[in-house]
């Protein structure tokens, strides 16, 4: 697994990349810009390092954010981005979209246009596995299969699904980005407030100490260090990684 951050302040030292910032009025939008350039090129020698030791065509590689990159708080400049004359609440959700990149060996490359979040990540891996996970307790599902819904819900109460985007209580058709009847995106909330009222009936109510499948065995927590007051340095001589800017949240 290899961490790469380029995350707010999205600050870089001269020496670390030739790549000019952006030039839209936001200092923190412009250094945004060459901060996602230092990442490509990290990327693209991550993946020269896998070809050069033999293993691209023996690796799935799976890259994903974990959040948005930008605020609302500097939807001015991005509206200079983007070529628009303002940021509307649909394309602030639309934003906070995040790429999913699966490198398979030998598997010819396209694009899948699913929706989805991160719980849906490993279940797609292990599916492209061929690992049976159906006494497995997850809420994703696999981003291939028919089955899976295209229902994305975040904490605030928004809603992203293929059709709709429920965002701060109104309903926007996503191939218009117009506001539609609020009755089109019930059916979507409904769904998206069941699912998280089970993970936090599972995390608040620490089920999962009821799982106990065959082979099973529990772990020795008097061997577990619970100090949480002991800070992990990260390895700033790891390659791929950008440690001077991981951490700290977009203001």
């Amino acid at each position: 697994m290899i961490l790469l951050s380029n995350h707010f302040p999205f600050g870089m030292d001269p020496e670390d990349t030739s790549f000019k910032p952006g030039d839209f009025g936001d200092k923190v939008v412009n250094n945004y810009v060459q901060s996602a350039n230092y990442m490509d090129q990290a990327v693209e020698q991550f993946f020269k390092d896998l070809k050069e030791a033999g293993l691209f065509d023996k690796s799935i590689v799976i890259l994903y954010g974990d959040h948005y990159g930008l605020s609302e708080n500097h939807n001015d400049a991005m509206a200079k981005v983007l070529n628009k004359e303002q940021i509307t609440p649909f394309d602030n959700a639309q934003l906070q979209r995040v790429p999913l990149f699966i490198h398979i060996p030998k598997v010819a490359g396209g694009t899948v246009p699913t929706y989805g979040g991160d719980v849906d990540v490993r279940p797609t891996l292990m599916s492209l596995l061929g690992i049976n996970t159906k006494n497995y307790i997850q809420f994703g599902t696999d981003l291939f299969s028919k089955q899976h819904q295209q229902i994305v819900p975040f904490r605030n109460g928004d809603v992203i699904t293929s059709k709709y985007s429920i965002v701060g209580g109104s309903v926007y058709d996503n191939a218009t980005g117009k506001k539609v009847d609020r009755s089109f995106g019930k059916p979507y909330e409904t769904q998206a407030k069941k699912m998280l009222d089970y993970s936090d009936k599972v995390i608040y109510g620490d089920l999962l100490r009821f799982y106990t499948p065959k082979g099973f065995v529990a772990p020795d927590v008097s061997k577990i260090n619970y100090n949480t007051d002991q800070k992990i340095q990260p390895d700033t001589n790891d390659a791929g990684i950008n440690a001077k800017n991981y951490g700290s949240d977009d203001k």
